[in-house]
């Protein structure tokens, strides 16, 4: 009872599978989740730059041409994303809102879920400006966990199927990057370069 059936494949598949698009639950979360982001984000980060738009960006502290650089972002925010949505929802609705449900009901279990996906985004915040921190805190990680809240009644009224939920957590996270991105190709996480001493 309330156990996910698909597979790995199924998960990576699932945000570019016209039919979980095309369900509302998705495509509608997708575009309310997204709109709601931007707006946190401006509270947290300040209006999106834009000071970069259009510039040649920079990957791994290398600037490349528009051609090369901008399809290579966006493949490696589309492998890095899909990891990620499928991992965080696999472990926060797969298994502890499942499990919280069969323990506790399911109302329960997709609150305390979401709460727990809310206050474990809390981590994040060694990797926010310093500045910015108590922003984070009131603003952004409540925010998380009321998108935590819909991806669970993504994934409990979508049938206890995580490609509902994989869907609309791949498209939140690699669209509001892509955004960012767009604005500032040269000062993004993709720009820092790597490099070893020896």
């Amino acid at each position: 009872m309330f156990t996910p059936s698909e597979s790995l494949t199924d998960l990576f598949a699932a945000p570019f599978d016209p039919h979980v698009l095309g369900d509302p639950l998705v495509f509608g979360g997708i575009l309310g989740t997204l709109a709601a982001g931007l707006a946190v984000s401006r509270i947290v980060d300040g209006p999106i730059s834009t000071q970069g738009f259009g510039q040649e960006p920079v990957i791994f502290g290398t600037q490349m041409h528009d051609a090369v650089g901008y399809p290579l972002a966006g493949a490696l925010g589309t492998a890095l994303f899909v990891q990620v949505a499928a991992a965080e929802e696999v472990a926060f609705r797969g298994v502890m809102q499942s499990g919280l449900s069969r323990a506790y009901g399911e109302t329960a279990g997709w609150a305390w879920a979401s709460l727990t996906f809310g206050l474990v985004h809390a981590s994040n915040l060694p990797f926010v400006d310093r500045d910015k921190r108590l922003q984070y805190l009131y603003a952004g990680v409540p925010f998380i966990t009321v998108l935590g809240s819909y991806l669970g009644l993504a994934y409990r009224y979508g049938g206890y199927r995580l490609s509902k939920p994989v869907a609309v957590h791949f498209w939140y996270d690699f669209l509001l990057e892509a955004i960012a991105f767009a604005g500032d190709p040269k000062h993004s996480p993709l720009s820092a370069s790597i490099g070893l001493r020896f």
